[in-house]
């Protein structure tokens, strides 16, 4: 539970909803409480057999974890903290400010084939800035040249 709480707090919005992998090490009793009358937040889970219900979050699986470290079991828990580095304060800024992705914007099917329309290619920060649901508008728009700094200089 410390977990969630230290995402929720790193989140530059509210927290609405979760959903779970219906797995236990993810789904147990003490969470459902906690998010219920706690957090006041709707718990939601992937339909039982339904393997498809994850399969965007599962994709991400090779971008952000295989291409990052590779395809070989990592077993030694000492190199937690190294990839836990890796991620907070290099792999999250640079891909969600610098990378930008496309979003697809509508699909229809023409006889055999569908045809996919995509939107024109935007980092995740700016998607989520022309929501206007950030908690921590400003603290972002102002370090951004930070995080540019941050990041030329770790890698020079």
């Amino acid at each position: 539970l410390s977990a969630i709480d230290y995402i929720d707090r790193r989140l530059p919005y509210e927290m609405v909803s979760c959903n779970v992998d219906n797995g236990s090490e993810f789904l147990n009793y003490s969470l459902i409480e906690y998010m219920r009358d706690v957090k006041k937040v709707d718990l939601t889970r992937s339909r039982p057999f339904k393997k498809n219900d994850n399969c965007h979050v599962e994709q991400k699986n090779g971008t952000h974890v295989k291409e990052t470290f590779g395809y070989q079991r990592l077993e030694h828990e000492y190199l937690l903290k190294y990839m836990n580095e890796i991620y907070k304060d290099y792999h999250n800024v640079l891909y969600n400010f610098f990378v930008p992705q496309f979003k697809l914007a509508e699909k229809r099917r023409e006889g055999a084939k569908y045809k996919k329309k995509f939107e024109k290619p935007k980092t995740p920060y700016q998607r989520l800035s022309e929501t206007k649901l950030l908690r921590n508008a400003c603290v972002l728009q102002s370090g951004k040249a930070d995080l540019i700094t941050h990041l030329l200089f770790a890698y020079s």
